[in-house]
């Protein structure tokens, strides 16, 4: 049993992979004649991101192809059988696709650990994989995972209490550790964390949209505010261009 994937650049052209990321893949509205055809994909807090990703998406006439597998950063050394399997999968299908861009979380942060935050294990040998076939990889810094429910201790205390807030130092590393990846000819880092955590302090509520789902989980709504303020980081991004 296989599972087929859209050719954006070839209407009603299918490609044929494993069924190990079968329900995973997905495609926006078809786009005619796009800029740029872009794959997002990693787990759900790179899903997460697609607030963000979609609109700019839209302005610049991209195609937007997902592979999102959840609770499985994109990397093949270092993850569990079941993700190491479905990354695979999406690296089989992105060598045949070669995508202008890849979109990704670049690190994993941990439970309210700030330096316990690292690289996404094995995602520096796919970059430059992908980044020697031609397709820029762009990293996302994840976002923090806190011991608590912001929304919850809003609901329960109020949203100006202290106790609903914490300090970006205490769940994320001083610097971040995507860096590293820095020196990779067609990387490029994006980070987040100044809409997330502004000032230095990551708060349930900014602007009157509410941040978190659960305790490490962005909303849609307040990823969709993130676009404009995105935008132009995540265009000069894409359009870097790796070198082949």
């Amino acid at each position: 049993m296989h599972l087929t994937y859209p050719d954006p650049r070839q209407p009603g052209v299918l490609l044929r992979r494993y069924d190990t990321a079968q329900g995973f893949c997905r495609q926006t509205e078809k786009v005619e004649n796009p800029t740029k055809v872009v794959a997002v994909v990693g787990n759900s807090h790179m899903e997460q991101y697609m607030g963000a990703v979609i609109p700019v998406a839209q302005e610049e006439n991209w195609q937007l192809i997902s592979v999102l597998q959840p609770g499985c950063g994109f990397g093949v050394e270092g993850q569990s059988s079941t993700c190491k399997d479905g990354n695979e999968a999406a690296m089989d299908y992105l060598r045949e696709l070669k995508p202008d861009a890849v979109l990704t979380t670049s690190t994993r942060a941990e439970l309210t650990d700030g330096p316990a935050e690292r690289v996404v294990s094995g995602l520096d040998a796919l970059t430059r994989e992908l980044t020697a076939q031609g397709t820029t990889v762009v990293g996302f810094r994840d976002n923090p995972r806190l011991d608590f429910d912001p929304t919850r201790c809003v609901a329960e205390k109020g949203r100006d209490d202290e106790s609903c807030r914490v300090s970006a130092d205490a769940v994320l590393a001083a610097e971040n550790p995507a860096q590293s990846l820095d020196s990779i000819p067609g990387f490029a880092g994006i980070d987040p964390t100044p809409l997330i955590c502004p000032q230095g302090v990551c708060a349930p509520v900014i602007g009157n949209v509410a941040l978190w789902i659960d305790s490490h989980h962005l909303t849609w709504e307040y990823t969709r505010t993130m676009a404009p303020l995105l935008r132009d980081q995540l265009v000069a991004a894409v359009g870097t261009g790796a070198t082949g």
